[in-house]
C-alpha cells in the first residue's frame, strides 16, 4: 500500500512484515463443524403447507414420509424442493377443488406464516393481507398466488431476522481463523464509531455492549474518557440533547458532548443514548461498568478500534496502547487505520505498519466504502477481521524505543 509509510517502535528490516495470506486466513486448518440445522424449517414448511392447501394437519406417517424426501431435497436445490412440495399438495384430490373464500385465504396465509415466521398472520395482519392481496387472490389460480405470497414473505425483514440472519452469521463464523490453543475469550470495540462494535456483532464476537458501540468520537476524545475514568462521560450535565430537525437520522444522534469537543476539535456523538435522561444515565453506567470489568479481568482480550487514518496514525497507535496499558491487563489492542479511496481488489489490502508489545497497528485499503456500521463487501469484513484477530501473534513483540 501507498499513502506513506509509518514508522516501526525499532528498526528491524526497514520494511513492516506483511501479514501472510496463508497465517491469516488459516488456510490448511479444518474449518467448524456445525452446520445449520434445516430440520425445524422443513417440518415447519411441510406443516404449513399442508394446512394452507389441504385444509387439515399432516399425519405422522404422512409428515415422517414427507420429511424424509424433503430434507435432502432442502439441501440440494431448495427452490427445486418447495416447488415439488406445493406441486404434490396441489395435486392432491380435492386441493383445488376447494371454494374460493376467505376462510381458504386466511388458510393460505397462516399456513405460510407458520411455515416461514413460525407464527400466525393474527387478525390485524390477515385484514393487511387482504387489502394488498385479496384481488390477487380471487385473480390468479391458487398455486401461482401461494407462490407469489411465499415469495413476499420471504422478502419481508421478518424472515430475513428469523432465517437469513442466522445463515448469514454462521456463514461469518466459518470464515473466521481457527483459534489455537487458549485464545482470546474477550472482544471489545473501542470505536471510533459504530462500525467496529457493528463488525464484532455480525461475526457472533460481542458478548456484551460497552460504552464505545454506539458513540462517534475521535481516538483523542477516547483517550480522555479512559483517563478520567469515565468520570465527565457519565456526567449527565455535560450532554446535550440533539433536537430532532437537527438529526441526520432521527432514530439516532441522540445527544453530543460540547465539552469534549471544544478541546479536542472532534464530534462527539451518542446515538442511542441521550444522556439527559435518566433511563440513558443508568443503561450507559451499566456499559462503563462491564467495560471497566473486562478490561481488568485476568482473561486475554482483544481490544479493536477502526479509525479513518490522520495524519499520524502511529501516534495515535502508541497513546492509545499506552492508556489500555495503564487501566487494564492481558489486553491485546489491534487498530486498524483505514486509507482513504477503495482498492482496486480483488482483495482488500492490509499490512502491519508498527507493534508495541502485544499490540499492533494495522492498515488498510478496503474495496467498498463503509455505510454506517458495516461495509459494503462481506469480503472487506472478513479480511479486516481475521487480520485483527492473528495480528497479535504475528511475529516477535517489537520494543518500544
Amino acid at each position: 500500500m501507498t499513502n506513506g509509510p509509518v514508522g516501526e517502535d525499532a528498526p528491524s528490516t526497514g520494511q513492516p512484515a506483511r501479514v501472510s495470506l496463508r497465517r491469516a486466513f488459516g488456510l490448511g486448518h479444518a474449518g467448524r463443524p456445525e452446520e445449520p440445522d434445516s430440520t425445524c424449517m422443513a417440518a415447519g414448511l411441510l406443516d404449513g403447507a399442508t394446512l394452507a392447501l389441504l385444509g387439515r394437519p399432516s399425519g405422522d406417517a404422512e409428515r415422517q414420509a414427507a420429511l424424509a424426501k424433503l430434507l435432502p431435497a432442502l439441501q440440494d436445490d431448495p427452490a427445486g424442493a418447495v416447488a415439488g412440495l406445493l406441486a404434490g399438495l396441489l395435486a392432491s384430490p380435492g386441493a383445488l377443488a376447494r371454494p374460493r373464500s376467505d376462510d381458504l385465504f386466511d388458510s393460505v396465509v397462516n399456513g405460510v406464516f407458520r411455515a416461514m415466521l413460525g407464527r400466525e398472520a393474527g387478525a390485524e395482519g390477515l385484514r393487511v393481507w387482504r387489502q394488498l392481496m385479496g384481488a390477487t387472490f380471487d385473480e390468479v389460480p391458487l398455486e401461482e398466488f401461494v407462490f407469489r405470497f411465499i415469495s413476499a414473505s420471504m422478502g419481508s425483514g421478518e424472515f430475513a431476522a428469523r432465517h437469513a440472519a442466522p445463515l448469514e452469521a454462521a456463514l461469518r463464523n466459518r470464515l473466521l481463523p481457527p483459534q489455537a490453543g487458549v485464545g482470546l475469550s474477550t472482544h471489545i470495540s473501542l470505536g471510533q464509531d459504530g462500525f467496529t462494535a457493528g463488525l464484532l456483532k455480525r461475526f457472533d464476537l460481542k458478548r456484551w455492549s460497552g460504552p464505545f458501540d454506539w458513540c462517534s468520537t475521535s481516538p483523542a476524545i477516547i483517550r480522555a474518557i479512559l483517563a478520567d475514568d469515565f468520570e465527565q462521560f457519565l456526567d449527565p450535565d455535560a450532554w446535550r440533547t440533539i433536537p430532532l430537525e437537527d438529526r441526520p437520522d432521527g432514530r439516532f444522534w441522540q445527544c453530543h458532548n460540547p465539552g469534549y469537543e471544544q478541546r479536542h476539535g472532534h464530534a462527539c456523538i451518542l446515538h442511542n443514548h441521550d444522556m439527559t435522561q435518566e433511563w440513558a444515565q443508568v443503561a450507559m453506567l451499566r456499559a462503563v461498568e462491564r467495560f471497566r470489568r473486562s478490561i481488568r479481568s485476568l482473561a486475554s482480550k482483544l481490544v479493536l478500534q477502526v479509525v479513518r487514518e490522520g495524519t499520524d496514525p502511529g501516534r495515535e497507535f502508541l497513546q492509545t496502547a499506552e492508556a489500555l496499558e495503564g487501566i487494564g491487563r492481558n489486553i491485546h489492542f489491534v487498530m486498524v487505520s483505514l486509507l482513504p479511496d477503495a482498492t482496486e481488489g480483488p482483495f482488500p489490502e492490509v499490512e502491519p505498519a508498527l507493534a508495541r508489545g502485544p499490540h499492533r497497528l494495522l492498515r488498510a485499503r478496503l474495496m467498498s466504502p463503509l455505510q454506517g456500521m458495516q461495509a459494503r463487501d462481506l469480503l472487506d469484513e472478513v479480511v479486516l477481521l481475521r487480520a485483527a484477530l492473528v495480528a497479535p501473534g504475528l511475529g516477535e513483540p517489537l520494543e518500544q524505543p
